[in-house]
């Protein structure tokens, strides 16, 4: 509706678009708070605080941040990067990709809001066992549906960007494609790190992927100054992708030993 109205607007189009973009986060976020309010009576405003219960939760959302900043860091970084070697068409290329890895990611991270809440209660009530199973389901059912969606657009990319944009850089098709196969990998990592959350204890698995994903900026740099192709970086996203899941997997098995990696 908004970009609708966009061609009745006489100003700054843009900022009238971002004006009611921030409009309609307000009235969302006033709608959920009155909502609350009314059927969820017996939960007030405590303005008491607890120091420790404050120390952690502040501890916890500390460490949460780094999530965020790990993918602005990882998709922001390579796009300067990719647009300091190769230009702005590759640029594209890279966001084109993007876009469509993004359109997948969020049909299976529905599924994963599912299981959340289930595996958090049952750690916190100590039904280990159950929690043990509902990591194990997450993880096949998350990657059993990724493969679903990816393997036929992978084999109509060429078909879906001539639908889409007709004419698109000739790097977007394999772009697209390695895109696909990290995210594939990545959603292996959404049952780990659910587990971690559930534990309380994420500053250390938050560090190391942060560490580990973000190093693609150095490394990309130092590989294309030497003359390495443009795909190089996807390369190292799946090399480094496949390293945060091992290592993550590590410390999953340290901090809840329940799980068996054999297994």
């Amino acid at each position: 509706v908004f970009v609708v109205l966009l061609q009745y607007v006489q100003y700054d189009k843009l900022l009238f678009y971002g004006f009611l973009m921030l409009v309609t986060s307000a009235t969302n976020f006033i709608f959920n708070w009155v909502y609350s309010m009314f059927k969820f009576e017996n939960i007030r405003l405590d303005r008491r605080v607890n120091k420790e219960i404050f120390r952690g939760l502040f501890s916890f959302s500390l460490w949460s941040l780094l999530d965020p900043i790990t993918v602005t860091c990882r998709g922001q970084g390579c796009n300067m990067v990719l647009n300091a070697f190769f230009g702005p068409v590759v640029n594209a290329a890279y966001g084109i990709s993007n876009q469509i890895s993004g359109a997948i990611d969020g049909f299976t991270n529905n599924l994963s809001i599912a299981f959340r809440p289930q595996i958090i209660q049952s750690y916190s009530s100590g039904e280990y066992s159950r929690t043990k199973a509902l990591f194990y389901s997450m993880s096949r059912i998350n990657y059993m549906l990724h493969l679903m969606l990816i393997i036929p657009v992978a084999f109509s990319i060429s078909y879906i960007l001539d639908l889409w944009l007709g004419s698109y850089p000739s790097e977007t098709r394999i772009f697209t494609i390695c895109v696909m196969i990290m995210q594939t990998i990545n959603c292996l990592h959404a049952p780990i790190s659910t587990v971690m959350v559930a534990t309380g204890k994420i500053k250390k698995i938050k560090i190391v992927s942060f560490i580990i994903i973000c190093s693609v900026i150095p490394l990309s740099v130092l590989l294309f100054s030497f003359g390495f192709s443009v795909y190089t970086i996807y390369y190292l996203l799946l090399v480094l992708s496949a390293i945060n899941v091992w290592a993550s997997v590590k410390i999953l098995c340290q901090t809840f030993p329940t799980i068996n990696p054999a297994e």
